[in-house]
């Protein structure tokens, strides 16, 4: 009844109202067949047995298939029936409504609404069966007999291990699934036609990462060639990855998986493969014995597939294993590639490998219809080139140059021009190209234009009996109408065409309203006509660069040579120039300009722009960042025109912090004045920007300086209500130089310990790890110089502790070597690496052994020092503090500190490159001879080393032992204590002289006869000649 009426008057009137009211109703009509067309099938379901066995069966399994029928006897008496069905919802529509359609030649509304009420009657009629033998069922309570069916797979069911183990494989679960899998879980149940998710186990499992469950699976016997849904797993696997799943696919085909199988749309895994990124998979396919030329139902082979999505990396490999590039059998794949991407790469491609450039498709169709339609030019252009018949017709005699103008691809219809192209082509309606472009909603006035120029019919009737400007005119299309016929009288609501408007208007001003519209054709068949003035380039330069859409009419009067960098105005000035006076409204041009090379060179150019920019009012980041963009093509940042402030000045008044920066960067003066003589500091501190005091006192700026009535930057920044602004003007006892601060100003402020001068300069910008010219950074100068509070600073705001100077020295060896125990203490909080070595491998500790600061090496010591790590000569810290006790003497200081390295740890008779150990150094192995030292002190070290059990018999490479040492500085009382000590007499040097002879040869006879034995009295003298002992 819905669909009646509407059906009776659009066959009458053929109106669009009654064909949408027609849609209407039929969707309603849908929407109220939806929730009950499957009762329609009720009275002929087996429980009913009201039909034959055969025909019970083929309409059993047509309810459950199709529709997803449940039994009716399963079901409570008021529950809902299944939404599901689609397919058989619209075919009973159809056959509803099959009755008004009967009598659609008539157009008497009596036998219209008699076959509409029939077709109601006989709905209610079957609907009113259906609930009847519903009812009867759920009255008797008893379940029907079932139909003598094969029973698939055990359908999954809610709550047990089976619905466990989907879960976990859906949400890639894999220790879940295991764990279900173990439990016993069903492993070949499939989901329930209800469920909407239809894959089985082995699918879910594929598409985990996790392939243990996978492996599991197939272990536990589950079929992989096993079909739900119209798909296996390996069709799955395939499919459903981009990236391509190589180890799935793998295991799948190691355990039998037919790469042969393919889905509902003949799709093989190979074709899935081809449109993954990974030609791995399509690979182990082709090893399994996949057919590599298998079409599918659209006649794609996985070469075409791989084409239509221009995946050019697996279409390369499929021609590499001899896929077919001319699809003899299929689908050719250049047509794919040709209405995929506006790619030509995949078209070469093809074309190197023998693809017919001809060769046709469905509907015979070639790849140069597909390109056309598609509107790719680079396509269609690399088949013109190959040599593609650019008339072809498909099997409606639809040539390329049709599908152009329906695409309204006005860029291919000039590559069919250019290459030649037939203008008078008809399709086999009769249509021409400009009957097709004139009905396609996606044609526009270039399109128009464009089949006009090459010289198709205007005036040809076309398949509907009308011509091009009839077409348009029935759908509105005014501009289309006023290109077809320019003299065509237009609606008094339509705005007037541009053409028409032009005709009375002079040759400038209708080359500006067509450069507007960018009508450039237009344009350049008006200068064609007639001839311009010389400067009429320049003026309508300067009329586009104020508007938006002027650029594209900018670059066409520069492309024909209207406008140059050597054009002048009248004050002499170029075009990019004359603009920088109209400010920020010609940003966009100006940036194309200097794109295309124009200069903005001349005396106060930057000037110019920011004066323009201020009397605008136009202090946007985007006016800025234009204004950087001038000085990166070379505008004049320091000259000024008469009455113009400087360019700085002008910055600050803006708050252009990013100028400001750069110029001061560049160079400008930061002591410029405006115009009451106020310096730019001044002005900062008088409009109260802080930022910009602290970039102009970082360049330099005087604080001091006076303005015409005596007041100083400091002054006008406390009369104005900052003081905060005095903190950066206000220096003691560092104090900035006139000129831009450096690096060396932190370094220098360090070293004089200014706490507060390091704290302004790093607020300033520089940079915390600067160095000065010897590369020492701030905090190795106050380390250095002892300022506790200055190296606090620095390592609150996070100065490296670690960064070394050219010579190698760092903070901390800078502190120890200048005996400061608290700023090393410091240091080593800060994080400070007690053993980073200075060039040649010397350590801290080495250092303040070798000093002779025995507090500093308790401390590193107890920082964690290395004791033993020596230096690039063997040096250790004990060797160091020998030395310096030797040199240096210190009876007390030299043992203790020799105590304190013992007790660390340090080894005694570790040796260095030269053979010297501590005990050899002690004794002043590295001293000249006969140097004088000190006997009390090198005691003092030696009962130290002889306590830890020093090696005696060390000797260095000149052989020297520690007597020959002793004997060669005399040291008599520690010859006698290491004899004593039980040191080898005997030892002798390279030259074989012992520590006797180097005692005589350095003159110390004293010291020499210690080591002569005392002749033994002879045993006679105490005898009596006659035997007797003597008396």
């Amino acid at each position: 009844m819905l669909t009646a009426m509407p059906m009776q008057s659009l066959l009458q009137t053929g109106s669009l109202g009654w064909a949408l009211l027609l849609g209407l109703a039929l969707a309603v009509a849908w929407l109220l067949l939806w929730p009950r067309w499957p009762m329609l099938l009720a009275a002929w379901l087996p429980e009913l047995g009201e039909l034959a066995p055969a025909g019970r069966l083929r309409l059993h399994g047509l309810s459950r298939s199709i529709a997803g029928w449940q039994p009716l006897s399963a079901a409570p008496a008021n529950a809902e029936l299944p939404f599901r069905g689609l397919w058989f919802a619209t075919l009973a529509l159809l056959l509803l409504v099959a009755g008004p359609l009967l009598w659609r030649f008539s157009s008497e509304p009596l036998v219209w609404a008699g076959g509409a009420l029939l077709s109601q009657l006989l709905y209610v009629a079957l609907f009113a069966a259906g609930l009847r033998a519903r009812r009867a069922l759920c009255r008797r309570g008893v379940a029907a007999e079932p139909l003598d069916m094969p029973t698939g797979p055990e359908p999954v069911i809610e709550g047990d291990l089976t619905a466990a183990l989907y879960d976990a494989l859906r949400q890639a679960r894999a220790e879940h699934a295991l764990q279900r899998i173990e439990d016993g879980a069903d492993l070949r149940a499939v989901p329930t036609l209800g469920q909407p998710d239809q894959r089985s186990l082995l699918m879910l499992a594929a598409l985990l990462t996790d392939l243990r469950p996978l492996r599991e699976l197939i272990a536990r016997g589950v079929d992989v060639n096993a079909a739900h849904g119209g798909l296996t797993a390996l069709l799955v696997a395939t499919r459903d990855s981009y990236q391509g799943r190589v180890e799935a696919v793998m295991t799948l085909l190691a355990n039998g998986a037919d790469p042969r199988v393919a889905d509902a749309e003949g799709n093989t895994p190979l074709h899935h493969a081809a449109r993954s990124s990974d030609p791995g998979v399509a690979a182990l396919l082709l090893d399994a014995g996949a057919e590599i030329d298998a079409p599918n139902r659209a006649g794609l082979t996985p070469l075409g597939v791989a084409c239509s999505c221009s995946n050019w990396r697996l279409a390369r490999f499929l021609l590499e294993h001899r896929a077919s590039a001319k699809g003899d059998e299929s689908h050719p794949p250049l047509l794919a590639a040709a209405a995929g991407d506006d790619d030509p790469a995949g078209v070469r491609l093809l074309l190197k490998h023998k693809a017919g450039v001809n060769a046709v498709g469905r509907f015979g169709r070639s790849a140069l219809h597909a390109a056309a339609l598609s509107g790719n030019a680079e396509v269609a252009a690399a088949l013109i080139e190959a040599g593609a018949n650019l008339d072809v017709r498909d099997e409606r005699g639809i040539a390329p140059l049709h599908e152009a103008a329906r695409a309204g691809a006005d860029s291919v219809i000039a590559q069919l021009v250019a290459a030649g192209a037939d203008p008078r082509v008809e399709d086999d309606a009769g249509s021409n190209a400009l009957n097709i472009a004139c009905r396609s909603r996606r044609s526009t006035v270039a399109t128009l234009r464009a089949l006009l120029d090459m010289g198709v019919d205007a005036s040809h009737v076309g398949s509907d009996g009308r011509t091009p400007l009839e077409q348009v005119l029935a759908s509105g299309r005014w501009a289309l109408v006023a290109t077809l016929d320019p003299s065509y009288q237009l609606p008094a609501s339509v705005v007037l065409d541009d053409d028409e408007a032009d005709a009375v208007l002079p040759l400038p001003e209708r080359l500006l309203r067509m450069l507007r519209d960018r009508r450039f054709d237009d344009a350049q068949a008006a200068m064609d006509r007639e001839s311009p003035p010389a400067d009429v380039g320049f003026g309508l330069a300067l009329a586009l660069c104020a508007e938006e859409d002027g650029l594209a009419g900018l670059a066409w009067l520069q492309d024909r040579g209207l406008i140059d960098e050597l054009q002048r105005d009248a004050d002499g000035d170029g075009l990019a120039f004359a603009l920088l006076g109209q400010g920020h409204h010609c940003a966009a041009a100006l940036q194309m300009l200097l794109q295309r090379g124009f200069s903005v060179a001349g005396a106060g150019g930057l000037g110019r722009y920011l004066q323009a920019t201020l009397e605008a009012e136009q202090a946007s980041r985007g006016c800025e960042s234009l204004a950087l963009l001038l000085l990166d093509h070379g505008i004049d940042p320091f000259g000024r025109r008469d009455g113009q402030e400087p360019p700085l000045i002008l910055a600050l008044r803006q708050g252009w912090l990013r100028l400001l920066e750069r110029l001061l960067a560049m160079g400008v003066d930061p002591e410029q004045r405006d115009r009451s003589g106020n310096t730019a500091l001044q002005l900062a501190c008088g409009i109260g920007l802080e930022p910009a005091v602290r970039l102009l006192v970082r360049h330099g700026a005087n604080a001091e300086a006076r303005s015409t009535d005596g007041q100083t930057a400091q002054g006008m920044a406390l009369a104005s209500g900052r003081r905060d602004l005095s903190r950066w003007m206000s220096w003691q006892q560092w104090r900035p130089a006139r000129r831009p601060l450096r690096g060396a100003d932190l370094c220098a402020a360090a070293a004089m310990g200014d706490r507060a001068a390091v704290e302004r300069l790093l607020d300033l910008g520089l940079p915390l790890n600067a160095v000065d010219a010897q590369g020492c950074s701030a905090l190795l100068r106050a380390a250095g110089s002892g300022q506790l509070v200055v190296v606090d600073l620095l390592l609150e705001r996070g100065a490296d502790p670690a960064l070394p100077a050219q010579s190698g020295a760092t903070p901390l060896s800078a502190a120890i070597s200048m005996g400061h125990g608290t700023v090393v203490t410091a240091l080593l909080q800060a994080g400070a690496r007690v053993d980073q070595a200075l060039p040649g491998g010397v350590t801290p500790l080495m250092i303040a052994a070798a000093l002779g600061h025995a507090a500093l090496v308790d401390q590193l010591v107890a920082a964690g020092a290395d004791i033993r790590r020596a230096d690039d000569a063997g040096n250790t810290a004990l060797l160091a503090a020998a030395q310096h006790v030797a040199a240096h003497g210190g009876r007390e200081a030299g043992g203790d500190l020799l105590r304190r390295l013992l007790a660390a740890g340090a080894d005694a008779d570790a040796m260095n490159q030269f053979g010297h150990t501590a005990l050899l150094l002690l004794l002043g192995g590295r001293l000249e001879a006969g140097a004088r030292l000190d006997e009390d002190a090198v005691l003092a070290g030696l009962e130290r080393l002889l306590a830890s059990g020093v090696d005696l018999s060390a000797q260095d490479r000149r052989g020297y032992g520690p007597l020959h040492l002793a004997a060669m500085h005399g040291l008599s009382r520690v010859v006698t204590r290491l004899l004593a000590a039980g040191a080898r007499p005997a030892l002798r040097d390279t030259l074989g002289r012992s520590a006797h002879d180097i005692a005589v040869m350095r003159g110390f006879v004293d010291i020499a006869q210690l080591f002569e034995p005392r002749a033994q009295p002879s045993l006679a003298r105490y005898l009596k000649p006659d035997g007797g002992q003597a008396d």
